[in-house]
């Protein structure tokens, strides 16, 4: 800022002399403290990470959702039917029913559903190879609600097996399901009966006592 000096100068109707000087009052503002220009660069870091923390929970939020409202199914209460055709005939035929059974709160789509015979070595004769089961289809099964599934298939029996078939054969189960939950996850459940009763021709069980059920978390081989 400009002011004159030599005041005097003017009495004799001279012009003073200008010099700058510095007003204390509006000198240049001081310096911004270390910790505002810290928290400044610190902002933007500060707002990702609190993106970050939203995204992750929004992701435990959804997968919790899924697991509490999600399709689970269990395959349950076997039926296996075993009726002989003729008494001198080697044929045989296999009735199995089995309910599938939604825990879950949504309905379950079903991909796929898989089952194998454990049956005595003598029932396997290359024509059973060609012999096609027949299976009921099963596409959805609704939330809390249980739906049937069926298989019927025939077998052909060499002479021993004919012989020995009033023994009470012992016969297995496994399968291997798959479905999809209403969330779009494809989810597979494996299951076996490692023995299962059965009915002969009098509609009696034999082979292993009711009660005496046993299951395993795959299939048998």
């Amino acid at each position: 800022m400009l002011r004159r000096k030599n005041h005097w100068r003017r009495w004799l109707g001279l012009k003073g002399e200008l010099w700058y000087y510095r007003d204390a009052a509006t000198r240049t503002a001081d310096r911004p403290h270390s910790l505002s220009i810290v928290l400044t660069a610190l902002s933007p870091l500060l707002a990702v990470v609190a993106a970050i923390i939203s995204y992750v929970a929004l992701q435990t939020n959804q997968r919790g959702l899924e697991v509490g409202q999600r399709a689970y199914l269990v395959v349950a209460d076997p039926v296996l039917q075993l009726q002989r055709v003729g008494s001198d005939e080697g044929i045989v035929v296999i009735d199995l029913k089995l309910t599938v059974k939604n825990l879950g709160n949504t309905p379950a789509t079903i991909d796929s559903f898989s089952l194998q015979l454990d049956v005595p070595d003598s029932w396997r004769r290359p024509s059973n190879l060609r012999e096609t089961p027949i299976m009921s289809v099963l596409n959805e099964v609704t939330g809390k609600a249980d739906a049937l599934w069926t298989y019927h298939r025939r077998f052909m029996l060499e002479d021993q097996a004919i012989k020995t078939f009033d023994q009470r054969p012992r016969i297995g189960i496994s399968g291997t399901l798959h479905y999809t939950d209403v969330f779009r996850k494809r989810q597979e459940l494996k299951w076996c009966w490692k023995e299962a009763w059965v009915k002969d021709e009098s509609g009696e069980y034999v082979g292993v006592p009711a009660g005496s059920l046993t299951t395993c978390s795959s299939p048998a081989k």
